[in-house]
């Protein structure tokens, strides 16, 4: 389900979502009553990581209730499931917001599908939210530095330095009256 606001069990699940933190934003979460021991999964579409040299993929996690259960993150890659990438995230996590960040570079030079399976534990407090799912580290160039600065000749001038560029013969660089 996708909630703002709070899930509708009290004991259980966020108030709030993880960014920008506030009840007006949305989350995906497990909705546990009369659902208990039930799997839900979250699966992800394809993800090249061809050009990756170092691809991150973070979240954000809420598991807090007496009865939590399980929440595992699996990687598809060469054509199987290999479950548990990371150590399953079990019972009450606490009443907040948590993160995670998991190094994809072993994957690196494959496409990829990421899945949450979220399993529901034995009572109605087993409410799971996940919020901020992102794959970073994906673009062919990373920047170190960059800088612009108004000359007094009426231009901007532009540096910047990258840590690494993958199959990159050029930059291109746009102008926006409002950012």
């Amino acid at each position: 389900r996708v909630d703002a606001g709070g899930t509708p069990s009290t004991g259980t699940g966020p108030t709030t979502d993880a960014n920008p933190g506030t009840a007006a934003g949305n989350y995906i979460y497990t909705e546990s009553s009369s659902c208990y021991g039930q799997v839900a999964i979250l699966e992800s579409p394809c993800i090249d990581l061809g050009g990756s040299p170092n691809p991150v993929f973070s979240f954000s996690y809420f598991m807090d209730g007496d009865a939590m259960g399980r929440l595992h993150v699996d990687i598809f890659v060469n054509g199987a499931w290999m479950e548990d990438l990371i150590a399953p995230k079990v019972g009450d996590q606490g009443a907040s917001w948590l993160n995670d960040n998991v190094s994809l570079a072993a994957f690196t030079g494959n496409v990829v599908k990421i899945r949450f399976r979220g399993i529901t534990g034995n009572s109605f407090t087993s409410d799971i939210a996940l919020d901020d799912i992102q794959i970073g580290g994906v673009l062919p160039v990373e920047l170190l530095d960059f800088n612009a600065s108004y000359e007094n000749t009426g231009r901007v001038k532009i540096d910047w330095s990258t840590k690494n560029e993958v199959s990159n013969d050029f930059f291109t660089v746009e102008r926006s009256v409002d950012g």
